[in-house]
């Protein structure tokens, strides 16, 4: 990591690691003493995160890994699940992909997803959507919200035709 003097402080950039403990280990890019580009957080309770970093926080593209291997892949900003992801939900069985504002899922679709060889199955399969247009339905209820998004940000956000 390269170290740079601003008024005789000194400020790490580039690329390094930082122990924040024992468990908590972050290895990737800096600016100015902060997480910055793309980097990889590895947190005491087993969960990674790897992907962009900004201001010191998970911002753009990452993948959030559970230590139950549950994951989320998709958009960040300032820390927060937020624009186009999906969710894996291991144990269960179950993907769901959508849009998400501020950590919390918004609209999208929950299908299962491997649940005959999951930990802990659903006891139900997810019934099938009945609606004439569903796909055009949720298209219309994600663009709501992507267009929100796309007002607030200019991130690149994946759209998905499944």
């Amino acid at each position: 990591m390269n170290t740079q003097e601003n008024g005789g402080t000194i400020r790490n950039m580039g690329l390094g690691t930082n122990f924040y403990s024992d468990d908590d280990i972050y290895e990737g890019h800096w600016y100015f003493d902060k997480r910055d580009g793309w980097g990889r957080m590895f947190y005491a309770d087993c969960s990674t995160y790897e992907g962009e970093w900004s201001d010191d926080l998970p911002n753009g593209e990452g993948m959030l890994r559970l230590a139950n291997d549950s994951r989320y892949e998709g958009f960040w900003k300032d820390g927060m699940k937020h624009g186009t992801g999906k969710f894996f939900f291991f144990e269960k069985g179950q993907l769901y992909d959508g849009v998400w504002i501020d950590d919390i899922p918004k609209c999208g679709k929950m299908i299962d997803f491997g649940r005959e060889d999951a930990i802990d199955p659903t006891l139900y399969p997810i019934p099938q959507l009945k609606l004439r247009n569903s796909t055009g339905v949720l298209e219309e209820a994600r663009s709501k919200y992507l267009d929100g998004i796309n007002e607030n940000t200019s991130q690149h956000l994946i759209t998905s035709t499944t």
